[in-house]
């Protein structure tokens, strides 16, 4: 019996390899998984310095790119205490700023929220400068 199931296995295996050798399907699944793999990487360094960067001076330019971080594709936020509190902590930062406008404030609000992080019932701070029809403030 266990000869007929070696035979079988080495069947499957020699017709998988002939498949494979025959194309180039695994150099195209293995670049794809390099390239993913390679994307990840940057954009957890982007995303690194960006937040840094939003921590410190947490102005229209900085929240503006916080927000297209979070929009990126493949950015989640990792299940951990200390990284909730990291987003908390900027989003606190950008929300007391007064020089990010209201609607980036619901925006980065919600789009947190969407990545399930808990931020309480916290209000949004209309701090922004208003300014009249003539850009005065």
């Amino acid at each position: 019996m266990s000869t007929i199931t070696d035979k079988l296995i080495d069947e499957i295996f020699s017709a998988i390899s002939s498949f494979f050798d025959g194309t180039k399907i695994g150099y195209y699944i293995g670049g794809i998984i390099l390239g993913i793999s390679v994307y990840c990487a940057i954009l957890t360094i982007v995303l690194i310095f960006v937040k840094k960067a939003v921590a410190k001076h947490p102005t229209y330019e900085n929240a503006q790119r916080f927000y297209a971080m979070l929009r990126m594709p493949l950015m989640s936020i990792n299940n951990h205490p200390d990284d909730w509190n990291e987003y908390r902590n900027i989003f606190h930062r950008i929300n007391n700023s007064s020089q990010v406008p209201t609607e980036l404030k619901i925006k980065i609000k919600n789009k947190l929220q969407k990545k399930k992080l808990h931020l309480g019932r916290t209000q949004i701070n209309d701090n922004y400068p208003k300014t009249n029809t003539y850009g005065i403030k």
